[in-house]
């Protein structure tokens, strides 16, 4: 059975340290593929794009400068490219682009895919937003409960016991 394809959209500060981890996990464990999507709002920093940049320095130097990105997570700029065949959603982007950004994937998502939420919410916004992504996730995505171990482990970090 093909292991799990995991998908990052996003990729600020929050969306890259998940994606160090994220992409760490992948690797180590054969229940996912090993490459991981990272949808970047492409940028040009100093004459070169941002995702030319994290594809090729494995470094988010905008918003994670000094922390080299796993070579196997790869930025994608268009964010359709970037979820087509994910089983795995992982959301770390400001929810105020969430609608816009799912109107956009909404067509392109493998109808089995589940949706992680990361996205840190402020509080006028929190109760909208909240609302949006379990419609999303209910309506777009199948969550499948036995399945949730799998999904943890995409996102675990090392116990002290894993670092000895």
């Amino acid at each position: 059975m093909p292991g799990k394809r995991v998908c990052i959209v996003g990729s600020g500060n929050w969306g890259s340290a998940i994606a160090k981890i994220i992409g760490h996990n992948v690797k180590a464990s054969n229940r996912f593929e090993p490459l991981v999507n990272m949808w970047v709002f492409e940028e040009t920093i100093n004459g070169r794009k941002l995702t030319e940049i994290i594809n090729t320095d494995h470094e988010n130097v905008k918003y994670l400068p000094g922390h080299k990105l796993p070579k196997n997570v790869i930025a994608v700029p268009d964010v359709t490219e970037a979820v087509a065949g994910a089983d795995i959603l992982v959301f770390v982007i400001p929810h105020q682009f969430i609608r816009k950004l799912c109107d956009q994937m909404k067509p392109h998502i493998n109808p089995r895919a589940i949706g992680i939420s990361l996205i840190k919410y402020r509080r006028r916004a929190a109760i909208q937003c909240i609302i949006y992504m379990s419609w999303y996730c209910e309506y777009y995505c199948q969550y499948d409960h036995q399945a949730g171990q799998t999904h943890s482990r995409v996102l675990q970090t090392a116990t002290e016991a894993d670092v000895r």
